[in-house]
């Protein structure tokens, strides 16, 4: 400090600072990471023949069977539940893509879009359910599916947030 009172403030000294200490532990697409990718590429490959699949009801036989007054299984929210459930699966699947990018990018927003990802996957087997719900003829055994889909979602999302919020490797990992 010095004796003058017109001099100009002077800061006191400090620690330099510190990146983070990304050396300090494991690092790279490694460890449970790699079970993580895993479902996320068998996740893209699962909603691709789920979209397959229902863009082939919508232009079978069944898609008339289904829709149409007086048709075998016609039931009025069959037109809208396939169609919510393709625009809905078309959503996750994008979301599942951009996803897999920023882990195999190692982008330091992966492990926000994992976490949106999973509610993403709750939300919408959430309205499936309610939507199967409002169909007279749904068989209850595809009930009992989507309550264990349900389920399922709210395990991933559990597991994989509290995982990638925790670890060391995906901190020193997702940092671009």
């Amino acid at each position: 400090m010095s004796d003058n009172p017109y001099a100009p403030p002077q800061a006191a000294p400090s620690a330099p600072i510190k990146p983070l200490d990304r050396l300090e532990g494991p690092t790279g697409l490694g460890g449970w990471l790699i079970l993580l990718g895993i479902s996320l590429v068998l996740g893209v490959l699962v909603r691709c023949f789920g979209l397959l699949q229902n863009v082939g009801v919508m232009t079978g036989p069944d898609w008339t069977a289904l829709t149409s007054p007086g048709g075998a299984a016609y039931d009025p929210w069959w037109g809208p539940g396939i169609i919510i459930e393709i625009v809905m699966l078309s959503g996750l699947f994008a979301l599942n893509l951009y996803v897999l990018f920023l882990f195999f990018t190692k982008r330091r927003r992966f492990p926000l879009f994992i976490i949106i990802f999973g509610l993403s996957n709750i939300l919408v087997a959430l309205i499936d359910f309610v939507i199967c719900s409002l169909i007279h003829n749904f068989p209850e055994q595809a009930k009992g599916a989507l309550t264990q889909a349900i389920i399922q979602s709210v395990v991933y999302t559990t597991v994989w947030g509290l995982y990638v919020t925790k670890s060391l490797r995906v901190r020193n990992t997702f940092v671009r």
